[in-house]
């Protein structure tokens, strides 16, 4: 079977036999009216070319019967070709609309109306730029005349512009547009295809992005801050302790009557303070602009953990007891060990400034499959439930600590420490009753830690 773009010859070829055939029986129409001229061989030539006329017309009527077949065949292929386009066009996630080259709605999918706010019908026969907002009209008129000065009908046209709903047009929302201009054979429009989307959430979460970037550079800007006032305030707060260190070694501390002593040691606890607070600022704002690196090495946290044990025993109270304990088999661990001992030494310090008199501060060091866990746990104030989730907050400090000196920083680098070795860190704690800290680090830094319930 020939194929419809064939159907132009064919009919041709159809026209000639079927004038061929014609000419045969008008000239044996004109033969048969003169008798006398007939003879045997005329006859027997006529049936002939009657034959022929014959076959040629089988011929004939068999070729139309094909292209009849073919195009009840082409017209069935037309009918559920335009049924699936018509079911992709009225099921599209997107809003499409068609309209005439002057922008008047004559089609509009579903989801077309419910972005517009109206049932799709309504749509028709609208000018699209009633549902632009009046405040990008003119960015709408612009984009047109672009699209008409073109006259490709293969160009696609997108930019975003603020649209308005039908039923509310008080309230706009920003759409992502994409149109196309359909064309005729001689290049004359016919209609433009309208494709619609509705982008506020990406709006919603470029706003969120751009916020917490600027967030980002404002926090390293205050960081830069922070540590710049920090060292220039490190030199003269130096000069000042070398003069408290040179006068204790002269003696001269020990010959103030008892009104001064008192003032020199408040002066001495105020410049430990000033030194704690600058250190822990410094190095708050070295992990936030990203200028501490991690150096594992190879440690033996055994001697370590003890060693930390037997020296803030030292700094406890006479009446304060600091109990260490061991559990499980240790392995190398690959740690940076200064960051490891500024996070338990933050935890120990704190529990031994917040437990009371004569309490016990228990060290447990536990060694799992994939991870070493330290807990710390202390018997003093506690915290109150509203400050546990501001707790590694910079400079926070919890209502019941006024009576206890501190910065509110040591947690802070506590946790960006524990987040720079890959781990976790928990906090439970009961006012009036302790607080226990649960760190989890992994052996080793680059092998993520499996999350398990805490015992």
């Amino acid at each position: 079977m020939k194929n419809l773009q064939d159907t132009p010859v064919l009919a041709a070829e159809i026209q000639r036999q079927m004038r061929m055939s014609c000419q045969r029986l008008h000239r044996f129409q004109e033969l048969s009216q003169d008798f006398e001229k007939i003879t045997p061989e005329l006859i027997e030539q006529t049936i002939a070319d009657l034959a022929v006329a014959l076959e040629e017309l089988e011929v004939t009527v068999e070729t139309l019967q094909q292209q009849h077949s073919m195009l009840i065949d082409t017209q069935d292929a037309l009918v559920k070709e335009q049924q699936r386009y018509q079911q992709l066009f009225t099921l599209a996630p997107d809003g499409y609309l068609v309209t005439d080259p002057n922008r008047i709605v004559q089609e509009a999918n579903l989801n077309g109306g419910v972005l517009l706010g109206s049932d799709p019908q309504y749509l028709i026969g609208k000018p699209f730029r009633v549902f632009v907002a009046p405040s990008h009209r003119q960015l709408y008129r612009q984009q047109i005349q672009q699209i008409q000065a073109e006259d490709s009908d293969t160009s696609i046209h997108e930019w975003e512009i603020a649209l308005i709903r039908a039923a509310n047009p008080d309230w706009e929302f920003p759409a992502a547009i994409t149109a196309s201009i359909a064309r005729d054979s001689q290049g004359n429009p016919v209609s433009i295809h309208w494709s619609i989307r509705d982008i506020s959430d990406r709006k919603a979460a470029e706003a969120v992005r751009l916020r917490l970037e600027k967030e980002q550079e404002l926090s390293q800007c205050k960081s830069r801050l922070i540590r710049t006032v920090a060292h220039e305030l490190r030199s003269p707060l130096n000069v000042f302790g070398m003069s408290i260190e040179l006068l204790e070694i002269r003696g001269y501390s020990q010959t103030l009557p008892p009104e001064l002593q008192l003032i020199w040691q408040k002066m001495e606890r105020s410049y430990e303070m000033m030194l704690a607070l600058i250190d822990n600022t410094l190095t708050l704002s070295s992990i936030e602009l990203g200028k501490t690196r991690v150096e594992s090495q190879k440690l033996d946290l055994t001697v370590i953990c003890q060693d930390l044990a037997q020296k803030y025993q030292l700094y406890a109270d006479r009446d304060q007891t600091l109990a260490f304990e061991l559990v499980g088999t240790f392995q190398e661990a690959w740690l940076d060990r200064e960051l490891l001992e500024r996070i338990l030494g933050n935890l120990l310090s704190n529990a031994i400034k917040y437990s009371r008199k004569g309490g016990q501060i228990q060290f447990t060091a536990s060694a799992r499959r994939d991870r070493v866990v330290f807990q710390i746990q202390d018997c003093g104030i506690g915290i109150p439930a509203s400050d546990l989730e501001h707790l590694f907050e910079p400079f926070y400090r919890a209502q019941n600590t006024t009576q206890v000196h501190g910065n509110g920083l040591g947690l802070s680098i506590v946790q960006e420490a524990v987040s720079l070795l890959k781990g976790e860190i928990h906090c439970t704690s009961t006012e009036n009753v302790g607080t226990t800290f649960t760190v989890e680090l992994p052996w080793h830094p680059d092998r993520p830690i499996s999350t398990s319930a805490i015992n």
